[in-house]
């Protein structure tokens, strides 16, 4: 039974959840947007499922037709598999390199303080999309670090055909590697 404060906090929520009622159900679904080169607008989030820590690089895409386009690319930092978390701790330390973090300064506890950073600073960077799909029917979007961008290149020409990056949830990810 749910508590009384949960139901009187709840009781806030009306509008909100009047809206989700036109929710379609269904699951996840990526965004449409083409494969080829982007700059996008980089997050970072720390989290936590079921004890295993997780990195989130939310991104959204910064010029061009597809702008305002968004996917989270998550990278899983405690696996079963030996070899596949390695693969994700190189995935986390490629994307640190091109942000500009120099990986042999760093320590393993220092990495909850640089995603704070970056999300912070929400920084463009210059990436490369690609969807994928796999043969049990997933599908999703990566989204390849490139090069970091100058806070002059938020300057650039707006018409500029240049989009962005990143993907992946945790489904894209278990398919993927």
């Amino acid at each position: 039974m749910a508590s009384k404060a949960f139901a009187t906090a709840l009781k806030k929520k009306t509008k909100p959840f009047t809206k989700s009622r036109k929710a379609k159900a269904g699951g996840f679904s990526k965004p449409d947007i083409d494969d080829g080169p982007y700059v996008v607008r980089i997050g970072a989030k720390a989290r936590v499922i079921n004890g295993k820590p997780v990195v989130d690089f939310p991104w959204t895409v910064a010029r061009g037709t597809s702008k305002g386009v968004r996917f989270t690319h998550s990278i899983w930092l405690d696996n079963d598999d030996a070899e596949r978390e390695q693969r994700n701790f190189d995935d986390l330390s490629t994307r640190l390199q091109v942000l500009g973090y120099d990986m042999d300064s760093m320590e393993v506890a220092d990495i909850p303080d640089i995603l704070e950073e970056i999300d912070s600073d929400k920084p463009l960077v210059r990436c490369n999309i690609k969807n994928w799909a796999s043969d049990s029917g997933n599908s999703g979007i990566n989204c390849y670090f490139n090069e970091l961008l100058e806070a002059d290149d938020d300057e650039e020409d707006e018409g500029e055909e240049e989009e962005t990056e990143e993907t992946s949830d945790e489904e894209e990810e278990d398919d993927e590697e």
